[in-house]
């Protein structure tokens, strides 16, 4: 299947996350979520489910550094923030044949890896000033 899958170039787990999907026989577009001109509409089909909150990176500088709040955050102003600043777009973001989902924790991906354990690849093991 091919798969799109939107990353934060470098990031070593999503290179771990694009391994996997590949040991599973799956062809991965990767997508630069930072060089990609995003739009509302387009955004709103990867997030479609779940809480708010889970919507968003919590490694995001703006959260790390205080400058805002989840409770910042609402159904109406998620969008624009996250296209404002795509440092709080949860990744990846993954587009498969119709479906769309944000994280490696998604029904979709445990589609994709026929049910595989990648708890392993859920967090980032950098130090903290590493990652965002």
């Amino acid at each position: 299947m091919n798969i799109d899958f939107y990353i934060k170039p470098g990031c070593i787990n999503n290179k771990k996350q694009i391994s996997i999907l590949k040991e599973n026989g799956h062809e991965v577009n990767t997508i630069d979520i930072f060089s990609t001109q995003w739009s509302e509409e387009l955004l709103s089909r990867f997030f479609h489910d779940g809480k708010l909150e889970n919507w968003i990176n919590p490694v995001a500088p703006r959260l790390k550094y205080g400058e805002v709040t989840l409770d910042d955050f609402t159904e109406e102003n998620i969008f624009p923030e996250m296209i404002k600043d795509n440092y709080l777009i949860r990744r990846p973001l993954i587009h498969a044949e119709g479906s769309y989902a944000y994280g490696f924790d998604s029904d979709l991906v445990k589609d994709l890896v026929n049910g595989e354990d990648v708890t392993s690849v859920l967090k980032c093991r950098q130090p903290r000033n590493r990652c965002k």
